[in-house]
Protein backbone atom coordinates (compact mmCIF):
# COMPACT_ATOMS: atom_id res chain seq x y z
CA UNK A 1 0.00 0.00 0.00
CA UNK A 2 1.61 3.37 -1.07
CA UNK A 3 1.39 6.53 1.37
CA UNK A 4 0.74 9.47 -0.67
CA UNK A 5 2.84 12.68 0.21
CA UNK A 6 -0.50 14.93 1.02
CA UNK A 7 -1.80 11.52 3.33
CA UNK A 8 1.76 11.82 5.39
CA UNK A 9 1.95 15.85 5.69
CA UNK A 10 -1.68 15.93 7.16
CA UNK A 11 -0.53 13.23 9.44
CA UNK A 12 2.60 14.94 10.81
CA UNK A 13 0.53 18.66 10.82
CA UNK A 14 -2.40 16.80 13.25
CA UNK A 15 0.60 14.89 15.13
CA UNK A 16 1.64 18.11 15.70
CA UNK A 17 -0.90 20.02 16.82
CA UNK A 18 -1.67 17.81 18.73
CA UNK A 19 1.52 17.75 20.66
CA UNK A 20 1.53 20.94 21.49
CA UNK A 21 -2.24 21.17 22.50
CA UNK A 22 -1.23 18.78 25.05
CA UNK A 23 1.51 20.18 26.33
CA UNK A 24 -0.01 23.53 26.68
CA UNK A 25 -3.30 21.72 28.35
CA UNK A 26 -0.52 20.03 30.70
CA UNK A 27 1.31 23.02 31.25
CA UNK A 28 -1.75 24.64 32.41
CA UNK A 29 -3.16 21.58 34.71
CA UNK A 30 0.26 21.62 36.56
CA UNK A 31 0.49 25.54 36.99
CA UNK A 32 -3.64 24.95 38.29
CA UNK A 33 -1.54 22.30 40.63
CA UNK A 34 0.83 24.47 42.36
CA UNK A 35 -1.71 27.37 42.65
CA UNK A 36 -3.88 24.50 44.57
CA UNK A 37 -1.75 23.44 46.68
CA UNK A 38 -0.14 26.97 47.84
CA UNK A 39 -4.21 27.65 48.69
CA UNK A 40 -5.09 24.14 50.54
CA UNK A 41 -1.78 22.99 51.53
CA UNK A 42 0.35 19.37 51.12
CA UNK A 43 -2.28 17.77 53.44
CA UNK A 44 -5.34 18.52 51.17
CA UNK A 45 -4.16 17.70 48.51
CA UNK A 46 -2.55 14.01 49.13
CA UNK A 47 -6.24 13.14 51.25
CA UNK A 48 -7.57 14.59 47.88
CA UNK A 49 -5.41 12.21 45.48
CA UNK A 50 -6.37 9.22 47.79
CA UNK A 51 -9.74 9.37 47.46
CA UNK A 52 -9.55 9.66 43.87
CA UNK A 53 -7.74 6.84 43.20
CA UNK A 54 -10.41 5.05 45.47
CA UNK A 55 -13.09 6.81 43.40
CA UNK A 56 -11.78 6.66 40.05
CA UNK A 57 -11.22 2.78 40.58
CA UNK A 58 -15.46 2.51 41.81
CA UNK A 59 -16.60 4.79 38.95
CA UNK A 60 -14.18 2.71 36.29
CA UNK A 61 -15.18 -0.35 37.28
CA UNK A 62 -18.81 0.65 37.42
CA UNK A 63 -19.14 2.25 33.90
CA UNK A 64 -16.85 -0.55 32.70
CA UNK A 65 -17.86 0.02 29.05
CA UNK A 66 -21.22 1.50 28.94
CA UNK A 67 -20.29 4.94 27.17
CA UNK A 68 -18.71 3.26 24.38
CA UNK A 69 -21.35 0.86 23.93
CA UNK A 70 -23.89 3.83 23.94
CA UNK A 71 -21.56 5.75 21.53
CA UNK A 72 -21.48 2.51 19.11
CA UNK A 73 -24.99 2.12 19.40
CA UNK A 74 -26.68 5.72 18.97
CA UNK A 75 -23.81 6.51 16.03
CA UNK A 76 -25.64 3.50 14.61
CA UNK A 77 -28.84 4.55 14.97
CA UNK A 78 -28.17 8.15 13.63
CA UNK A 79 -26.18 6.35 10.39
CA UNK A 80 -29.50 5.03 9.48
CA UNK A 81 -31.58 7.96 10.20
CA UNK A 82 -33.57 6.46 13.25
CA UNK A 83 -33.07 9.00 15.51
CA UNK A 84 -36.45 7.55 17.94
CA UNK A 85 -34.65 4.92 18.56
CA UNK A 86 -31.12 6.24 18.66
CA UNK A 87 -32.71 8.38 21.79
CA UNK A 88 -34.50 5.50 23.16
CA UNK A 89 -30.76 3.98 23.71
CA UNK A 90 -29.81 6.71 24.93
CA UNK A 91 -32.15 6.72 27.91
CA UNK A 92 -31.68 2.84 28.30
CA UNK A 93 -28.15 3.33 29.05
CA UNK A 94 -28.63 6.36 31.36
CA UNK A 95 -31.10 4.00 33.09
CA UNK A 96 -28.82 1.48 33.08
CA UNK A 97 -25.30 3.78 34.25
CA UNK A 98 -28.13 4.90 36.58
CA UNK A 99 -28.20 1.53 38.52
CA UNK A 100 -24.88 0.69 38.47
CA UNK A 101 -23.85 4.44 39.84
CA UNK A 102 -25.69 3.43 43.00
CA UNK A 103 -24.26 0.49 43.15
CA UNK A 104 -21.21 2.13 42.81
CA UNK A 105 -22.48 4.47 45.47
CA UNK A 106 -23.02 1.55 47.83
CA UNK A 107 -19.68 -0.12 47.43
CA UNK A 108 -18.70 3.13 48.30
CA UNK A 109 -19.89 3.44 51.27
CA UNK A 110 -20.59 0.27 52.11
CA UNK A 111 -16.67 -0.63 52.07
CA UNK A 112 -15.29 2.96 53.10
CA UNK A 113 -14.38 1.71 56.66
CA UNK A 114 -12.40 -1.42 55.12
CA UNK A 115 -10.68 0.76 52.22
CA UNK A 116 -9.57 3.30 54.73
CA UNK A 117 -7.92 0.19 57.10
CA UNK A 118 -6.67 -1.80 54.02
CA UNK A 119 -5.65 0.24 50.96
CA UNK A 120 -5.02 3.80 52.73
CA UNK A 121 -3.33 2.35 55.73
CA UNK A 122 -5.89 4.63 58.37
CA UNK A 123 -4.30 7.57 56.62
CA UNK A 124 -7.44 9.32 56.13
CA UNK A 125 -10.85 8.85 57.67
CA UNK A 126 -13.95 7.26 56.22
CA UNK A 127 -15.97 10.90 55.19
CA UNK A 128 -14.39 11.68 52.57
CA UNK A 129 -15.02 8.74 50.87
CA UNK A 130 -18.68 8.94 51.60
CA UNK A 131 -18.42 12.32 50.05
CA UNK A 132 -17.18 11.48 46.83
CA UNK A 133 -19.97 8.24 46.73
CA UNK A 134 -23.00 10.58 46.51
CA UNK A 135 -20.89 11.89 43.09
CA UNK A 136 -20.92 8.42 41.65
CA UNK A 137 -24.53 8.31 40.47
CA UNK A 138 -24.80 11.69 38.40
CA UNK A 139 -21.20 10.85 37.08
CA UNK A 140 -21.96 7.13 35.80
CA UNK A 141 -24.78 8.95 34.17
CA UNK A 142 -23.21 11.77 32.78
CA UNK A 143 -20.86 9.53 30.56
CA UNK A 144 -23.90 8.83 28.69
CA UNK A 145 -25.47 11.54 28.13
CA UNK A 146 -22.32 13.29 26.75
CA UNK A 147 -21.81 10.20 24.73
CA UNK A 148 -25.28 10.64 23.45
CA UNK A 149 -24.33 14.82 22.46
CA UNK A 150 -21.04 13.96 21.23
CA UNK A 151 -22.77 11.64 18.23
CA UNK A 152 -25.66 14.17 17.90
CA UNK A 153 -22.46 16.59 17.02
CA UNK A 154 -20.63 13.93 15.07
CA UNK A 155 -23.62 13.10 13.59
CA UNK A 156 -24.65 16.82 11.76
Amino acid sequence: MVITLKRTKTFLINGIILTLTTLIMKSVGFIFNIYIAKKVGSEAIGVFSLVMSVYMFAITFATSGLSLACTYIVSERFAKKDYSCGIKTVRTCVFFATLLGIGAMLFLIIFSEPICKTWLKDEINSSPIYSMALRATFNCSFFCNWRFFYCNWKSL
